[in-house]
C-alpha cells in the first residue's frame, strides 16, 4: 500500500460546522514552510474572518490561541489553546463551537436571552 504525499491545493476535507462549510486545503502558514515540509492542512483564521453560527456563537479552530475568557478544569493548566478551553465544543474535529456567552455577538446576545425566556415561560424583557 503506498501512500501519496498531498500537494498544495489538494483538499484535505470538507468541514461543516455551525450553518459554514470550509473546504480545506493543503497548504503551508509561511512562505519559508516549502523547502523543508510537506503541505499541511490550512485551517481558517476566524481571528481575522471570524464566523458565527446562527445563535451568535464564534467558530474556532482547536489549535487557536486562547482568548481573555479562557477557562480549564481545576489543576489543568493547558498549553493556552482553545481546544484546551471549557468553552470549546470541539466534537466537530479542528474546528469547533465557542460556547462562552462573552464571545457571543452582541446584536444576537438580547434575541437568544429573549428566546430563552419565552421557551422557559418566563416573560419579563431582556433589557
Amino acid at each position: 500500500m503506498s501512500t501519496t504525499t498531498p500537494r498544495e491545493g489538494d483538499i484535505h476535507e470538507v468541514v461543516c460546522v455551525g450553518g459554514h462549510s470550509f473546504t480545506i486545503r493543503y497548504g503551508y502558514y509561511k512562505e519559508s514552510e516549502r523547502d523543508s515540509t510537506d503541505p499541511i492542512p490550512i485551517y481558517p483564521c476566524f481571528l481575522s474572518d471570524p464566523h458565527y453560527t446562527e445563535e451568535g456563537l464564534p467558530l474556532i479552530t482547536r489549535i487557536q490561541d486562547a482568548c481573555e475568557h479562557y477557562a480549564t478544569e481545576p489543576g489543568n493548566g493547558g498549553d493556552g489553546w482553545c481546544a484546551d478551553c471549557l468553552h470549546c465544543s470541539g466534537d466537530q474535529g479542528e474546528i469547533g463551537i465557542c460556547q462562552c456567552e462573552h464571545r457571543r455577538r452582541s446584536d444576537l446576545k438580547k434575541s437568544v436571552q429573549q428566546h430563552q425566556n419565552s421557551a422557559s415561560g418566563n416573560t419579563h424583557p431582556v433589557l
